[in-house]
């Protein structure tokens, strides 16, 4: 069964910090060893990596809320923090968590924020005149270093989610802010996407991997995992109370949504700029599906029911949100 779903991040690059759970204490592990970390352990410290377009903006805000209270938790939209002079957030001492993102969606997500110049953050320059052209741009240039083009000062559609989780730059916004000209200006290869890398990150490294599509099942599941109970709001089963999940976005909590759908021609372009991206998204749905298995089971009670099955991969319309369709 293909099920859609996948994970994230804000436009703008967030400066590290630690956020505050409710109650005014700290809010919210091992490299290989991670995953085998126990549950009272692997979320005293986390780290969240934060992928463009993915609802980590969103998710920062809600995440104090379904953490412990005694978790301490750290975000930078950029790459690996290793390489970010963020070496205390590194295994053994801290955990990963992220979210990812559907590629179709993704990449028409990076598209609208760059057209709409959303948060007025990244000012593009010499923008194409639709999607179309952009992708086409992007189909013809690629993301090889290169003398002779400079890109447009914004999102980068070349798997950007893999760019992310194995990146190795030592400067941050580079993953985000304007990473189209960074790419094509990268020499050192600090920006190339090693897809070996990404995928062992992603299978071993990573402790929780979140959708974007799924948000509010995501974080349910870091609820559970985190403090050992399961909110009357996590029960997809009670219509009700589903409806009652506290968010910070009035549309990840199963508000309204729209889709677009993509021509042919587009979602062939797209397919063809992300296959990276595709084969990482299906290694997320599985990690998903694995915490969700984890989760019913200890609880006795559902926390994912979209059992209708959304062709994620093999469709050609895509989800978006709220932070999408902002701005005129």
């Amino acid at each position: 069964m293909r099920l859609c779903a996948v994970a994230l991040a804000l436009a703008g690059a967030l400066p590290t910090r630690a956020l505050r759970a409710q109650n005014g204490t700290l809010g919210g592990g091992p490299e290989q060893g991670q995953r085998e970390a126990s549950e009272a352990s692997w979320f005293k410290k986390i780290y969240f990596l934060h992928l463009a377009k993915t609802a980590g903006g969103s998710a920062l805000l809600d995440l104090p809320r379904h953490l412990a209270v005694t978790t301490q938790l750290n975000s930078y939209e950029c790459c690996w923090p290793r390489f970010s002079g963020l070496d205390a957030w590194e295994p053994p001492a801290g955990s990963r968590i992220t979210f990812m993102r559907e590629p179709k969606a993704h990449v028409y997500s990076q598209w609208n924020h760059c057209r709409k110049n959303l948060d007025h953050w990244f000012n593009p320059r010499g923008l194409p005149a639709n999607f179309s052209q952009w992708l086409r741009y992007w189909s013809k240039v690629g993301d090889h270093p290169t003398a002779h083009e400079r890109g447009f000062h914004c999102y980068i559609p070349i798997n950007l989610q893999a760019r992310a989780l194995s990146c190795r730059a030592t400067v941050c916004p580079l993953v985000t802010h304007a990473v189209d000209e960074a790419v094509l200006h990268d020499r050192s290869g600090e920006l190339a996407v090693h897809e070996d890398l990404a995928t062992r990150r992603l299978q071993s490294v990573v402790r929780f991997v979140g959708l974007t599509e799924f948000y509010q099942e995501s974080m349910c599941l870091l609820h559970a995992m985190s403090k050992n109970s399961f909110p009357s709001y996590c029960n997809c089963e009670d219509h009700e109370a589903w409806g009652k999940f506290p968010h910070a976005s009035l549309d990840h909590g199963g508000g309204t949504k729209t889709t677009h759908t993509l021509s042919k021609a587009d979602a062939e372009l797209v397919e063809n700029l992300t296959r990276v991206d595709a084969r990482l998204y299906q290694v997320a749905m599985g990690r998903f599906m694995e915490a969700v298995h984890e989760v019913e089971g200890r609880f006795g009670k559902k926390v994912f029911c979209r059992d209708r099955a959304r062709d994620s991969l093999g469709s050609d319309t895509v989800q978006l949100f709220e932070w999408d369709r902002a701005g005129p």
